[in-house]
Parts: structure tokens; sequence; C-alpha cells
């Protein structure tokens, strides 16, 4: 099996999270190169930005998969489905859905 080729895009609420991910991926010999995409430290770049290059990249062949992390875990599924035409699954039980939900209900406004 040939390592994989990643791509990891963030926006700034989940920038330090972002960094730990890839610092594991690069350490990881079944990962052959890890780009990132942004966002930057102490830098804003708005994350449709983000998430259609990571996108693009793994279109284009660029890249085999992109793990995209966004502060209330809309975002990247948003992007997919509007602008792609591609969907998430999230149909089975993960600890990614469950920390989506709970990170969208701890930022949510409202009384």
């Amino acid at each position: 099996m040939n390592a994989w080729r990643l791509v990891v895009g963030s926006d700034d609420a989940e920038y330090e999270y972002k960094q730990r991910i890839k610092a594991d991926l690069q350490a990881n010999p079944g990962v052959a190169h890890v780009v990132d995409v942004g966002v930057d430290s102490g830098g804003h770049t708005p994350y449709p930005t983000v998430a259609l290059q990571a996108a693009e990249m793994v279109a284009r062949g660029e890249a085999d998969r992109a793990i995209l992390l966004c502060g209330t875990g809309l975002g990247a599924r948003r992007l997919a489905r509007e602008w792609l035409g591609h969907s998430f699954d999230t149909t089975g039980p993960s600890h990614a859905k469950l920390a989506e939900i709970d990170t969208y209900e701890a930022r949510r406004p409202g009384p």
C-alpha cells in the first residue's frame, strides 16, 4: 500500500488542534506528506477559502484525503454539499460526530 498524501485545513478556532493532528500525521510512516492550507498562526483566512482549496487538491488528485477542522463542525460539510456536490457520511456513531454536535451547541448563540 502506498503512503497517503494528505491535506489539512482549519478555521481560526481549530488552529491549535490542527497543529497537533498535523504533527501526528507527519510522524506516521503511512503518510507520505501533509500539506497545510491554513489558517496560519496569528492570521485569518476565511474558512470557505481553506476548505475549498483542500477539496480542490483532492479533486485534482494532488492529495488522497483532506482533513478539515471547523469550530462549529458545519463548514466543511456545507462546502462539500453546496459547492462540490458531495456529502460526508454521518450515518454511523462516531466520536467525531458527537464532538461536532457538542461544539456547535456550545457556540450557538441563544437564550
